[in-house]
């Protein structure tokens, strides 16, 4: 993932029991994308856990 443009997260609403936001960032190997979105997934679940 690249630091510049800073990443971005914004909230886009409430579901059923959550609080749902959509995370924006830039990458500079596009065909990578699923792979960094599951890995993004789980570095933000080990650090919500914390």
């Amino acid at each position: 993932m690249l630091n510049h443009p800073s990443p971005q997260v914004w909230f886009s609403g409430f579901g059923d029991s959550s609080l749902d936001f959509e995370l924006l960032v830039w990458i500079d190997h596009p065909q990578d994308s699923v792979q960094l979105k599951v890995l993004s997934i789980f570095l933000i679940e080990h650090e919500l856990n914390q």
